[in-house]
């Protein structure tokens, strides 16, 4: 029997295991920080933008809406929201 173990990293927890039945290795939790956080109200037809980081997965943060706003464009990490069905409040 072989068993072998991991320290873990930024991305990866730590984990040990055997060649029988498999090796498993946990996931560490992904935190995502906004860079560029939303206002706290916005106006019909009004636009804004975001932008977050997402840790040290390396990955890309991916935006959507539901509701009263829509995403109307963005890059990288960035988004830009328009309010399209009156007023109201960001979370």
């Amino acid at each position: 029997m072989i068993t072998a173990s991991y320290s873990g990293d930024s991305n990866h927890g730590v984990s040990s295991g055997t060649l029988s039945p498999n090796q498993q290795v946990n996931q560490a939790s992904q935190t995502i920080t906004f860079t560029l956080n939303a206002p706290s109200t916005a106006a019909d037809q009004s636009s804004f933008n975001v932008a977050a980081t997402g840790g040290g997965s390396g990955n890309a943060v991916t935006f959507t809406a539901a509701g009263v706003c829509s995403v109307t464009g963005g890059g990288s990490n960035t988004a830009q929201y328009t309010m399209n069905a009156g007023s109201g409040r960001v979370r």
